[in-house]
């Protein structure tokens, strides 16, 4: 009588040590095999040779081992150890369908792109949508706790507390794809930026050019503070209120 090779998925441990590590280590093969990404049903038939289980139980345990496998990969890639891949996911067509692919791998210690054109294309428009939603609750949160902070200051008369909101409200937050891709990381920011034009350390071609970004950031920073006192006396006149 034929035997089921895998035990009841209620009676499944985990993978842990070796076993998960080579678990994890063929995901990224599959993935890395698949341009346009695996979901659920895709992994299950190639991790398992074509036959992949059909309970139920057993398929979800080991699509939620794949996603383990994912965190770890990810982990490993932005520790910057060979091989490791960073992998993404797309929506599917169908309802809570995802596929899951890999945008970048580690080679010879550096960051190498493997996703291809137009999936590239089509994460980047499945991402951009989440980005901007979380993009506009992060700030409003942000605005949200300067205008606190200022509240409490001027309730409190603490100056220090009312000077930090302000620099807060002043920030400009720069996204520099080709800083970006650099390093692919999110680029130098503004704070980085006055870290290395204050540096002994940065050669003096590139400190040359360091001041150059960061007083171009400045003259930003004032016309954008300008403009913003512009709109919003020009909302108080409509509100018919005294600016």
């Amino acid at each position: 009588m034929a035997t089921n090779p895998l035990p009841a998925a209620n009676q499944r441990a985990r993978r842990t040590g070796t076993d998960f590590l080579n678990f994890a280590r063929r995901c990224v093969e599959i993935v890395l095999a698949h341009p346009w990404g695996v979901d659920k049903d895709l992994f299950l038939y190639q991790f398992f040779g074509g036959a992949p289980p059909i309970d139920s139980a057993t398929r979800n345990f080991e699509w939620e081992e794949f996603k383990r496998a994912r965190d770890h990969s990810n982990a490993e890639f932005n520790e910057n150890h060979e091989g490791w891949v960073w992998m993404r996911a797309r929506h599917g067509n169908a309802s809570g369908q995802f596929y899951y692919q890999a945008v970048a791998r580690i080679a010879g210690g550096e960051p190498e792109i493997v996703i291809q054109y137009p999936v590239s294309q089509a994460l980047h428009v499945d991402k951009t949508g989440d980005w901007m939603t979380r993009t506009q609750s992060h700030m409003r949160v942000k605005v949200a706790n300067i205008e606190a902070k200022k509240r409490a200051a001027l309730l409190t008369g603490n100056k220090r507390l009312l000077s930090e909101a302000e620099s807060e409200l002043d920030e400009i937050i720069v996204l520099a794809p080709r800083l970006a891709a650099i390093y692919f990381d999110t680029g130098l920011t503004v704070q980085d930026l006055r870290q290395l034009a204050g540096s002994t350390r940065v050669p003096q071609m590139l400190l040359g050019s360091i001041k150059r970004t960061l007083q171009s950031y400045e003259r930003s920073q004032r016309e954008i503070n300008r403009l913003s006192q512009l709109i919003y006396t020009l909302k108080q006149i409509r509100q018919g209120k005294r600016p």
